[in-house]
């Protein structure tokens, strides 16, 4: 089998293999070279030492160089080296266009009106409210709940489903039996 040496080019100059391996074919020997490449670049990166500059010259046993290993080709794989990707950030919750929109509650109001003329009698809203919180949902039974054309608001209550009262509005000259008397009568029936 024919002798193959392995010389070792690095940034301080050639070490020489003066022993050499003995295999089939210049393939083999090359192949050889390559596998050794990355422990030996591993010994160089913990001594503190780059191993793209290094290369392994081929030669046979009259000292012809026959090919030339370069440890970049083995050490990038032959491709070109890729900056790492980044892992992607996962958004805040409190972006707006990522923003799960809350759970929604749904309230009962019922408000009793009485006619602003000498008309007696009662009239009675009952709906439902839907919102995020108790807070919006007062606030949309505030709205709710203004003075009609030709009414006055006599009381106003906002109940949870559980049937706990959560707001309450009630106009002090308006007896609180009014409100106890329209309880379960249809919109805006006259008593």
């Amino acid at each position: 089998m024919p002798l193959f040496r392995f010389h070792l080019h690095a940034l301080s100059g050639i070490e020489f293999d003066d022993t050499g391996l003995e295999f089939p074919n210049l393939e083999t020997a090359y192949l050889e070279a390559y596998r050794s490449i990355p422990e030996m670049a591993a010994d160089l990166m913990r001594s503190g030492v780059n191993p793209l500059a290094y290369a392994f010259e081929i030669t046979d046993a009259a000292g012809r160089m026959l090919i030339e290993v370069p440890f970049s080709e083995a050490l990038r794989d032959g491709r070109r080296p890729q900056r790492p990707k980044r892992p992607r950030r996962p958004h805040p919750l409190t972006s707006p266009h990522k923003r799960r929109p809350a759970a929604k509650t749904v309230y009962y109001l019922r408000c009793s009106y009485r006619f602003a003329d000498d008309r007696q009698g009662l009239a009675v809203g009952s709906r439902e409210v839907t919102a995020r919180n108790e807070e919006a949902a007062i606030v949309a039974a505030r709205m709710i709940c203004l003075d009609p054309p030709d009414m006055r608001l006599a009381s106003a209550f906002l109940t949870s489903s559980d049937g706990v009262i959560v707001w309450s509005k009630r106009v002090l000259e308006e007896p609180v039996r009014w409100a106890n008397a329209t309880r379960g009568m249809p919109r805006f029936a006259q008593v």
